[in-house]
């Protein structure tokens, strides 16, 4: 069940934090690139163009207020124009600090309690 074991307080934090997440336009960083039948997720916006990590290299994706930042591996820069849209969705680990409080040891992994909906970008053509 989505949010299970997460406190009421969390949970609205994460229901504020996955509202400003949906509203981002375009690819997000936290969203799926498929290419090949192998994903990876966006983790450096340009502007005009959007890095993903490195296929098989975990890294970390923070759940801000309407952004969110990655730490780890980057490949090369896809030209967003490239992009198109699949009808695809997957589910995407993100983590934020317990009850907003940033502080050593305080974050939670928003794993097996909830996942959130990312969206799916392929290679126009492919």
């Amino acid at each position: 069940m989505k949010n299970e074991g997460l406190n009421d307080k969390n949970k609205a934090i994460l229901a504020e934090k996955e509202k400003a997440f949906d509203a981002i336009p375009g690819p997000r960083i936290g969203d799926f690139y498929i290419n090949e039948n192998n994903y990876s997720r966006f983790t450096h916006d340009w502007g005009d163009s959007i890095q993903s990590q490195y296929e098989n290299i975990n890294g970390s994706f923070y759940l801000g207020n309407g952004y969110v930042s990655y730490s780890g591996g980057l490949s090369p820069a896809i030209s967003k124009v490239d992009l198109e849209l699949t009808n695809g969705v997957k589910e995407g680990v993100f983590w934020f600090f317990n009850e907003n409080m940033a502080m050593a040891n305080n974050g939670i992994k928003v794993w097996l309690n909830c996942r959130l909906n990312c969206r799916v970008f392929k290679l126009k053509g492919e």
